[in-house]
């Protein structure tokens, strides 16, 4: 286990959805940090993330455009193949997953355009492809830290694919705040690449402001994305539902429940202690199966360590 998801190392509780308040909190904790530290690195660090804090889009690149286009025309109703296919074009490699999904073993034939395979798959397949191939595109890219990113990813695509299941929504809030979640910690990698000439960060640092400050940036990250309240709360809240505003309270609490069924198999396989199974179980059984949402954490898991 490692700091990123080491229990003694907590998340930071965000005050509530407001971005201005969401900066302050965060700036007051870095700058609790920046006390205690000497490390040049660590301390170039930290500043690189206040100016961050001090830029209405976080400096980061926008949310994946075909995604965003995509989602907001499968959300407004009932559209044509043809509409569908016209965006999905715009990204080969969405073309690619997709047509790949379409052609897979459990179909007897194989397709013969893209028409035919977004017809095959459906939309929510379609949805859950196109949103998982942009958490693979260059928005989550660092330089450096390749290792760390490709775990988050496989923890963002399975607690999606059990948040979906949980919440028996597999196009929805929650299975999107699962996806996201660790997008906050994103921001801490892309900080953590230090400009040329200047002393890089400790990697125990990096890791600890990543788990330290991962709910409260998702929030900004969400905010600057227009992700909307439902998943921007639960991207903060997840580790304290009960605080999260009434409308993305649920999805909280479901976000909450699929990242430590993720983590608990995660754990197992590494043979470490029992940490996250432990909170899983505190969680709130008579809310869930334990045994079939490890066991479908497992499995989700496995897929998106295949996916990466």
């Amino acid at each position: 286990m490692d700091l990123a998801t080491h229990p003694a190392v907590a998340v930071l509780t965000p005050p509530s959805v407001d971005p201005g308040e969401v900066r302050a909190f965060l700036v007051r904790a870095l700058f609790e940090v920046r006390d205690g530290t000497q490390d040049p690195g660590d301390l170039a660090l930290i500043d690189r993330l206040l100016r961050a804090l001090g830029s209405e889009t976080l400096a980061l690149p926008v949310f994946p455009d075909v995604a965003n286009r995509l989602d907001r025309l499968l959300r407004s109703g009932q559209p044509s193949i043809t509409e569908v296919a016209a965006i999905v074009r715009r990204e080969p490699d969405l073309v690619r997953r997709v047509w790949l999904e379409a052609s897979s073993a459990s179909y007897a034939r194989g397709v013969t355009s893209l028409d035919h395979a977004i017809a095959r798959i459906g939309f929510d397949a379609l949805w859950r492809i196109s949103m998982t191939a942009c958490f693979y595109g260059p928005v989550f890219r660092v330089p450096g830290y390749e290792v760390a990113l490709q775990r988050l990813r496989a923890q963002g695509v399975a607690t999606a694919e059990v948040a979906g299941w949980l919440a028996d929504d597999s196009r929805g809030d929650a299975y999107l705040a699962g996806l996201l979640h660790p997008s906050g910690a994103l921001l801490v990698f892309r900080a953590a690449v230090a400009p040329r000439n200047q002393p890089a960060p400790q990697a125990h640092t990096v890791l600890r402001l990543a788990r330290q400050l991962e709910a409260g940036l998702a929030i900004l990250v969400g905010d600057t994305w227009g992700l909307g309240l439902t998943v921007i709360g639960a991207m903060g809240f997840y580790p304290d539902p009960a605080l999260a505003p009434r409308e993305s309270r649920g999805a909280a609490t479901v976000l909450q429940i699929a990242r430590l069924a993720v983590l608990a198999v995660e754990d197992a396989q590494a043979g470490h202690g029992g940490q996250a199974l432990h909170q899983l179980e505190q969680a709130g059984s008579y809310l869930f199966d334990a045994r079939r949402t490890l066991e479908r954490a497992n499995l989700a898991l496995a897929e998106a360590r295949r996916l990466g």
